[in-house]
């Protein structure tokens, strides 16, 4: 799963889901859900890796709680993740060989379950990322 998100002039936040397996588009909408906000979704256009594309929309009035249940905030129109919580691994998920790790900080696995696909994968270049708890053992690789 890979994942752009963006606050809209509404303060609506968006997040465009890419993924080859439909499921990961219900673990989105559950973890939303557990957060207990509003929002809607819509299929979108498959992106250049052929993966499907469904846009997340979280209402305006429910932007603060995913903010805070994500330890984030938005500077000039990009997100910063402020990394306090429990620490887990985002694991590079990849076409090939992927052995990247990076080691982040997050409130439970649902959000670093997101973390990992918004913001560690496109950061690193990843065709996506997968949270397990615990830290990196070797900078940069899985362990």
């Amino acid at each position: 799963m890979f994942i752009q998100i963006n606050k809209l002039a509404n303060t609506s936040i968006t997040l465009d889901v890419y993924t080859l397996s439909v499921s990961e588009f219900r673990e989105v909408e559950d973890i939303l859900s557990s957060f207990r906000l509003g929002f809607s979704q819509n299929p979108i256009a498959s992106d250049n890796k052929g993966r499907r594309g469904k846009r997340f929309e979280i209402d305006p009035a429910s932007s603060s709680v995913f903010e805070s249940e994500m330890n984030l905030e938005f500077r000039n129109g990009i997100p910063h993740f402020g990394m306090s919580g429990k620490p887990f691994k985002c694991k590079e998920i990849s076409r090939r060989d992927g052995k990247g790790c990076k080691t982040i900080y997050a409130k439970n696995i649902k959000a670093a379950r997101l973390i990992c696909s918004m913001y560690v994968a496109p950061e690193n270049g990843w065709f996506s990322a997968y949270p397990e708890k615990g830290k990196c053992k070797k900078r940069g690789f899985w362990g």
